[in-house]
């Protein structure tokens, strides 16, 4: 979704504003370009986005 998103605003960042820089900011940013219903961009993707982030950067510590 995120790398999706990533081209779709990168190929629109002229008519939409800068491009993004993090997952979040894809996130914040699909929804509010009407790309995805902001709702669901600001309950559900940001969340994803964030854990994302945590599984990567914590990936040794996460357990069953």
């Amino acid at each position: 979704m995120f790398d999706i998103g990533s081209q779709i605003l990168s190929r629109a960042s002229m008519e939409l504003g800068e491009k993004p820089e993090t997952y979040k900011e894809i996130a914040l940013k699909l929804g509010k370009n009407g790309i995805v219903p902001e709702k669901f961009s600001n309950d559900t993707l940001v969340k994803m986005a964030g854990y994302r982030n945590r599984m990567i950067l914590f990936y040794h510590e996460v357990n069953r």
